[in-house]
Parts: C-alpha cells; sequence; structure tokens
C-alpha cells in the first residue's frame, strides 16, 4: 500500500485519463452486453413457435433466454429510461445488421469485415451519407 504525504499532481492526473479511460471502456462493453442480450432475448421469443415440436431446440431456448433476462432486464430497462431514442435506434440497427449478415454467403464475411475496418479508419467519409434516425414520440 502506497501512503502519499502529498500528491503530485502530473502523476494524479496520469493515473486520472489511464483510469477514466478503462472505466469508459468497461462501461462501453457492459452497455453492449445488456443491448446485445436484450436483441437476443427478442430473437429467441421469435424462434419459439417454429421449434415447438424440437424439444432439444426449445431448451436450448429457454437456458439462452435465462442467461440474457438476467443480464437485461433491469439493466435495460435503466438504459431505456435514460434515452429510449438511441436505445431504439441502436437495437434496430443492431438487428437490421445481423438481418443483413444472415443474408451474406460464407466468403463475404472477409469482405464485410475489411468494409467495417475502412469505416473505422475514416468514418467521416461515410457519414457524410444520409441515414434514418428514427424520432420517438414521448
Amino acid at each position: 500500500m502506497v501512503l502519499w504525504s502529498e500528491i503530485n499532481e502530473h502523476e494524479y492526473r496520469a493515473w486520472f485519463k489511464e483510469d477514466h479511460e478503462y472505466m469508459m471502456d468497461l462501461s462501453n462493453r457492459l452497455v453492449k452486453r445488456v443491448l446485445l442480450s436484450q436483441i437476443l432475448l427478442e430473437l429467441d421469443d421469435s424462434l419459439e413457435p417454429d421449434f415447438e415440436d424440437n424439444k432439444y431446440f426449445k431448451n436450448v431456448l429457454e437456458k439462452s433466454k435465462k442467461q440474457c433476462e438476467r443480464l437485461a432486464n433491469d439493466q435495460f430497462d435503466r438504459l431505456y429510461g435514460i434515452d429510449e431514442t438511441y436505445v431504439t435506434n441502436f437495437t434496430n440497427t443492431i438487428d437490421n445488421v445481423a438481418t443483413l449478415c444472415t443474408k451474406l454467403g460464407l466468403q463475404d464475411y472477409v469482405h464485410l469485415s475489411k468494409l467495417l475496418e475502412d469505416y473505422a479508419a475514416n468514418p467521416e467519409k461515410y457519414q457524410k451519407d444520409t441515414v434514418e434516425f428514427i424520432k420517438l414520440d414521448s
């Protein structure tokens, strides 16, 4: 344990910046996990009617739902309560991307990955395009 008799401002700022970056990254990952769990719950609900006669797959869906519900129930409601427009648009976008990915062939994922890398390297180039953002009525 380190005890300081006085705080070095430079060291404190460096520590705070490093800790802040870590906490922001951790928070972002936890938010993604909650949102993706909610999307999985919705997907599991939509799959249930198709597999009513398949006991094995029905059990797999039930186990998946239990795990996702542990993460998503309270936390998703909190996120939705903070900014329902953002959360709704985010989940709709992820759902749309997942739907589009299901239409790709296996060989296409390499190209998709390259496109995403190009986007991450230069988002301004792609953000010039017009996109639709759904505004929710409150």
